[in-house]
């Protein structure tokens, strides 16, 4: 084994202490110098007061042997000092290997450590306790009057143990009990660390986290990510995911049905391939995150367009940005109202050619349209009766709806937003029973003729 530079021998330690003083080692150098230098003196005084150098000469013999004494004791000083030093750091280097070792370390770490530590030896008994465990455990007394079984119930824990001191470390869950809080069932996640002296397992160290917290977080987890999954796999609309480049990342059933594409085949799509304006709103999102509203065509993939209302927003996930889309087919809706108004665009046409004054009634009975021989019978234009309800045109009671024009006419009053009140005689006739679409006013000055329905 090396010997260490700094381990000084018992003997120098010794000298060092007896040679401690250092006016001792002044007062023997100059002494000695004095002896050799004195019997020079009287006949250098002598022979030297008659000239410059001689006196130089006397003077330089006084002050030779005191600064020689003066080098001698500093020298030693120095060196004593430098030797002191050492046997100084090798003591308390030693001292400290001594009462300072690896586990005193560790236990200064585990006082610090938010997570419950403790150790205990071979018979089970608390040697050491962190301020976590005392808070965990509530125990404020001193650690070592204390078995792990007086305040923790739980199965397999002494088997745990057993496994750390056969030199094995252990991560394990075990359930149990507190003992002085039996009416909850705590859990623990457990790590033990043997510590080992000489090649021995003296200690148990273990690392106690309570997972009650842990489990109640868990749980949350899955109840939220249930509701989402039910959310999103029986929302009626469509949902998908894409990321920054355009691909598709997600889909639920109804934006698969939607699209005609199973998930597998949608992935490999980007968004541009499916609809030719998404680029642009992509732009939008990037440069004024929200929502947006907007209508767009998907091309499903077996060539039919799907006109859709759609939602989108961004959102950012560690650096990337992905977006969302919730989409609604209004192919259908939207196909009704281009009839509907090609329809309205036919009636429209067919009342202008019509000559006799005619009003169409929507559902609620209110003025839907107008032809231009009922404007001049009237004499009112056509923006003051649009919108108009029907009891606000005529008093009383509205004529009865009629099975064809062949029926007789009602006389009615009408009282003209701009003019006096005028009789007319009207015919109703229902423009649809089954779904009360409206109806039609046949308008006439004087008594309607009747129309034979065969004519």
């Amino acid at each position: 084994m090396a010997k260490n530079k700094r381990d000084i021998s018992s003997w120098k330690i010794l000298i060092a202490k007896l040679l401690h003083p250092v006016p001792v080692f002044f007062i023997v150098t100059t002494l000695t110098a004095l002896v050799y230098t004195v019997p020079n003196l009287r006949h250098t005084y002598q022979t030297s007061t008659t000239s410059v150098f001689g006196i130089t000469t006397f003077v330089f013999n006084i002050l030779l042997p005191v600064a020689t004494g003066f080098i001698a004791a500093f020298g030693v000083y120095f060196g004593l000092s430098d030797l002191r030093r050492k046997t100084g750091d090798s003591d308390r280097s030693r001292s400290t290997k001594e009462s300072y070792t690896s586990d005193d370390r560790s236990r200064a770490i585990a006082r610090h450590l938010p997570t419950a530590a403790i150790t205990m030896d071979v018979n089970g008994k608390v040697t050491f306790l962190n301020p976590a465990a005392a808070d965990l455990f509530h125990i404020y007394q001193p650690e070592d009057h204390y078995i792990i079984d007086q305040f923790i119930d739980s199965n397999n824990l002494r088997g745990s143990i057993e496994e750390v001191f056969k030199g094995n470390t252990i991560t394990v869950d075990r359930t149990g009990i507190l003992l002085d809080d039996p009416e909850t069932a705590q859990t623990w996640e457990i790590t033990g660390i043997p510590f080992t002296r000489n090649e021995e397992v003296v200690e148990a160290f273990l690392l106690i986290e309570n997972r009650a917290q842990y489990r109640l977080l868990e749980d949350e987890l899955i109840r939220t990510e249930d509701r989402y999954k039910n959310i999103f796999n029986h929302a009626p609309c469509s949902i998908f995911f894409v990321d920054s480049q355009g691909y598709y990342l997600d889909a639920n059933p109804a934006a698969l049905e939607m699209l005609g594409y199973s998930l597998e085949e949608l992935i490999t799509l980007t968004t541009r391939e499916l609809s030719s304006d998404s680029d642009r709103r992509h732009r939008r999102l990037r440069e004024a995150p929200g929502w947006i509203e907007d209508e767009t065509r998907f091309l499903r993939k077996d060539g039919k367009v799907v006109e859709a209302e759609l939602q989108g927003s961004s959102f950012q996930s560690d650096t990337e940005t992905y977006f969302i889309g919730i989409a609604k087919d209004v192919t259908a809706r939207n196909e009704l109202q281009r009839n509907l108004s090609a329809a309205k665009a036919r009636l429209k046409a067919v009342l202008s050619l019509e000559t006799r004054p005619l009003i169409l009634l929507d559902a609620q009975d209110r003025i839907a349209n107008v032809n231009g021989a009922a404007i001049d019978l009237l004499d009112c234009p056509s923006e003051k009766l649009l919108g108009m309800p029907l009891e606000d045109l005529i008093q009383g009671e509205p004529p009865p709806l009629q099975e064809s024009s062949s029926a007789s006419s009602s006389p009615c009053i009408f009282d003209i937003p701009q003019g006096p009140s005028i009789n007319l005689s009207v015919i109703r006739l229902p423009l649809g029973s089954a779904n009360n679409t409206g109806s039609l006013l046949l308008l006439s000055g004087g008594p309607l003729p009747v129309i034979s329905s065969k004519s």
